[in-house]
């Protein structure tokens, strides 16, 4: 019994290694060094790297987050994710990868909550002249979740990206580039218990997008770095052109490495917003995207700021501004038991007002704006190396000045954990 149990335990310290995600531009030789040390299994030219995520896996008593004075519907839910990026490796010069993510959602009673995501992405690095790097992608995702925090229920996505870049790099790994790209997003409409939402005509877009980047290496893993671009939004549906719009932005921040003491992405910038239809309203404002975790002996600190706009479904306007603040806390009272805290504040305020009816059948003008809390209790256990299973209680709360958008939902369930 020992010998299956033992064979199972450093098997899964391979199979169920996370995936490496990409943080923004990581220079040829960063990214080819990364590959080498962690792709951990080898057929023929191919270094493959394998993942299975286990999330979600528990009791939602609100599946479509609905009003209290409506009838809600709980369900029990599970979410298996396996992943595997497999990169080819010619010499020194060229990097061929492809990522594929499968997902499936469970739900138990629920059945048209149940489907099938996946994920894939094919890229290419190459590396001339000792200093260039060219490089091109390709993503296809066709997902089912809650896209944006205005939407209560999950909803079908199809993404399709095409991104190109072209980069200079230094001895010191300071590198310099241009990058486009151009995204289609298309939605399904959805029908709920109470209503249905023409989606397809509302967000339907394609965007194009222009970047400038520069890259400055503050010390051997963490990178001071500038991006400045250009937007171009354009909707499908006739009757949502009036949504077409362009945008600039500059966002500056350092970057920290995956591993280390203090790890994450801290970022503050601005950004310019503007409708193509004469009379609708713009923005121009700070924009942030920061997720920084610090590790201090057993304690771990966790501190998370977003600030940008969100493309709205919802009456005639054009986008909502969402700003989200949020801290945690992860404490370790022995090496194998770990207690965590996470909560999370944020608003969401629309620049355009709209008519409300009132019980007396008159109307009345409102701007919309919405207030979320979302507290996070949890626990977990080491398996092995840095392998844990985990339990979590969240609680999620939108406030608002138009009553029909406020909304509870609670769900508690167990995950696996890689970052014990």
């Amino acid at each position: 019994m020992k010998k299956p149990l033992t064979a199972f335990i450093i098997v899964s310290c391979f199979i169920l290694t996370p995936v490496v995600h990409a943080q923004s531009y990581q220079t040829f030789s960063r990214e080819l060094n990364t590959i080498i040390e962690r792709a951990r299994f080898r057929i023929g030219p191919f270094r493959i790297y394998p993942s299975i995520v286990l999330r979600e896996v528990g009791y939602d008593d609100n599946v479509y987050r609905q009003r209290e004075d409506e009838d809600t519907v709980s369900d029990y839910t599970a979410i298996f994710s396996p992943r595997v990026n497999t990169y080819l490796l010619v010499r020194n010069f060229l990097i061929l990868s492809f990522y594929e993510n499968p997902e499936y959602i469970y739900f138990s009673d629920q059945s048209s909550e149940r489907r099938w995501n996946n994920t894939w992405a094919p890229e290419f690095k190459f590396l001339f002249m000792h200093r260039f790097v060219l490089s091109g992608s390709y993503l296809n995702s066709d997902r089912r979740f809650r896209a944006t925090s205005e939407l209560d229920f999950r909803v079908n996505e199809l993404r399709e990206s095409y991104r190109g870049s072209i980069f200079y790099e230094t001895a010191r790994e300071t590198s310099i580039g241009l990058s486009a790209a151009v995204n289609k997003i298309s939605y399904e409409d959805v029908a709920l218990p109470d209503q249905e939402i023409d989606l397809s005509r509302l967000l339907n877009r394609e965007e194009r997008v222009f970047n400038s980047e520069i890259y400055y290496q503050l010390s051997p893993d963490r990178f001071f770095f500038v991006q400045g671009g250009y937007s171009d939004y354009i909707f499908a549906s006739q009757e949502s052109r009036f949504k077409d719009s362009y945008s600039y932005h500059l966002l500056s921040g350092i970057r920290f490495p995956l591993l280390g003491s203090i790890r994450g992405t801290a970022a503050l910038g601005l950004r310019h917003f503007s409708p193509r239809t004469w009379g609708k309203k713009g923005f121009f404002g700070l924009i942030g995207n920061t997720s920084v975790e610090l590790r201090i002996r057993r304690f771990i600190f966790r501190v998370l700021y977003n600030r940008d706009l969100r493309f709205s479904f919802w009456t005639e306007n054009i986008f909502y501004l969402e700003d989200r603040y949020g801290g945690g806390a992860s404490f370790y009272p022995t090496r194998f038991f770990r207690l965590d805290y996470n909560f999370s504040y944020g608003d969401g305020v629309y620049p355009e007002p709209f008519f409300r009816r009132l019980p007396d059948e008159t109307y009345s003008e409102l701007k919309r704006k919405d207030t979320y809390f979302m507290h996070t209790f949890g626990v977990a256990f080491r398996l092995i190396r840095n392998i844990g299973l985990g339990i979590n209680f969240n609680f999620w709360q939108r406030e608002s000045n138009f009553y029909a958008a406020q909304r509870k939902n609670m769900f508690i369930g167990g995950y696996v954990t890689y970052d014990f």
